[in-house]
């Protein structure tokens, strides 16, 4: 009886999809692409400052798109006022000094993203109905990120 060697390198199509998706991609495709991620760089940066932009304002450079290779932080905070959660600026420079620093040294040379409702969802005033249709995805998946994400800083 003469049978066919078994690669252990064989993988089915959803080993290899899994190799190249982020979890959040493979079980919740429309929180992924409905919700917009920060690169950690562009919180990084010293041009970045307080009061840090809505999401229809962020430069589209400043987001990446989820890979198997990124690292996905979601973050939860209380804002401090309805207009805007953080307009001094003071919760950001607690990341800046304490966080981020250790995401880096944690995850050194990985794509390293960013989830804050405030930067990832359209805010008001959503001028747009695409605006507003995205608002509501993000709302309807926003509980997804925190499902799949790599790291959650509250």
């Amino acid at each position: 009886m003469h049978s066919e060697p078994v690669s252990r390198f064989t993988h089915s199509k959803s080993q290899l999809q899994r190799q190249i998706l982020h979890p959040l991609q493979v079980y919740e495709p429309k929180a992924a692409t409905a919700i917009q991620f920060l690169k950690l760089e562009y919180l990084e940066a010293e041009t970045t400052k307080p009061p840090v932009p809505r999401n229809q304002d962020v430069p589209e450079d400043a987001f990446c798109t989820l890979s198997g290779r990124s690292i996905l932080v979601a973050t939860s905070h209380a804002w401090y006022f309805q207009y805007h959660p953080d307009p001094h600026g003071v919760k950001l420079n607690i990341l800046r000094k304490n966080f981020f620093p250790r995401l880096r040294k944690r995850y050194p040379r990985t794509n390293i993203l960013i989830f804050d409702d405030w930067h990832s969802c359209p805010q008001w005033p959503r001028i747009t109905q695409e605006e507003n249709n995205r608002f509501n995805e993000c709302m309807n998946h926003m509980n997804s990120v925190y499902r799949y994400c790599d790291v959650v800083l509250l």
